[in-house]
């Protein structure tokens, strides 16, 4: 299964909990969960795909963060997604948030669509 489907299959399996999963050196929260982020914490956007956000935390810094989300009143889950096996380790049951937006205005983010070099010069040809 791929990175994004965990992550589509955890959130439809726990809807309201903000969800951080583990890819990598990151947890990484996907949509929804990374708008709420970005609005609690003010964590970086980028596009995951086209119309969806993500954001992350350093394994390293995790641990840091646990006491931070406990203040927010939110309900949290994380998880490790690891050789393909996705296991719960660490829940915070809180209240649940409503938030449906799964990516916030690409310009506001600051994100450029990926193209090609052929295609930014034509862009800039048409200019």
């Amino acid at each position: 299964m791929k990175f994004h489907e965990v992550v589509e299959k955890v959130q439809s399996e726990n809807p309201g909990y903000i969800v951080l999963i583990r890819s990598g050196i990151f947890f990484v929260a996907v949509g929804k969960d990374a708008i709420m982020l970005n609005k609690l914490f003010n964590f970086k956007l980028i596009c995951f795909k086209e119309k969806t956000c993500k954001c992350g935390i350093p394994v390293s810094s995790m641990k840091n963060y646990i006491p931070k989300f406990k203040q927010t009143g939110y309900s949290f889950l994380i998880y490790d997604y690891t050789d393909g096996v996705c296991k719960n380790i660490y829940r915070i049951d809180e209240k649940l948030h409503e938030e449906e937006s799964s990516c916030m205005d690409c310009l506001k983010c600051n994100i450029k669509p990926k193209i090609s070099i052929a295609q930014e010069l034509k862009i800039l040809e048409e200019m």
